[in-house]
């Protein structure tokens, strides 16, 4: 069952990163490196800043709730991602 549920949950995050890429991309249409450049800044403050943050919850709380934090920042890209303009609007 946990083999399964990571399978589903690497499909269904797994698309999001060129969908982050191609968004950056478009928030700037005459200089799009600097939309691509943002985008793989947060990454790398998200990988770096994650698991400290997770760890640190679970510490002063518990396993599930710590790990429960990637649960809600997954609810939160599927509440905003209505905001995302389509691929083909500039």
């Amino acid at each position: 069952m946990s083999f399964l549920g990571f399978a589903l949950g690497g499909i269904g995050i797994g698309n999001l990163a060129p969908v982050l890429f191609a968004g950056g991309g478009r928030l700037e249409p005459d200089a799009p490196g600097r939309g691509i450049a943002a985008v793989v800044s947060m990454g790398y403050a998200g990988f770096l800043a994650g698991p400290p943050i997770i760890g640190f919850v679970a510490q002063i709380s518990t396993l599930q709730i710590g790990m429960g934090l990637t649960v809600v920042a997954a609810l939160v890209i599927a509440v905003f991602a209505r905001g995302v303009a389509p691929a083909d609007n500039y």
